[in-house]
This record gives structure tokens, sequence and C-alpha cells, in this order.
């Protein structure tokens, strides 16, 4: 990445833009809502949630 910024180049990345607000999925599971209720919430799968909440 580095290389590529002295060089003057332009970065192009790939890909969907997150949509999910992983803060606030970790804000409300420590509140005590659990995985389903967050899903409804957020309107994000329930398998999401999960992967938001075991990354470190």
């Amino acid at each position: 990445m580095k290389d590529v910024k002295k060089q003057g180049l332009k970065v192009i990345k790939f890909g969907r833009k997150p949509t999910v607000d992983r803060v606030k999925v970790r804000r409300l599971y420590e509140d005590g809502v659990g995985a389903t209720e967050i899903a409804r919430q957020l309107k994000i799968g329930r398998s999401t949630v999960y992967k938001v909440l075991s990354e470190p």
C-alpha cells in the first residue's frame, strides 16, 4: 500500500461497502439484547450478528 501511494497510483477497492454497524451490534449485545432481536432491529441476518460478535 505504501509503495502505491509513493508512486502516485490510485488504489481501487472492490466489493460491496459494509452496511452493518458493528458498534451498534456490540452495544446492543452488551445491553443484554439477544442475537435474534438485534437482527430484527437492524434488519440483518442472525448469522451476521454472530459473525460480528465473534470478531476480536
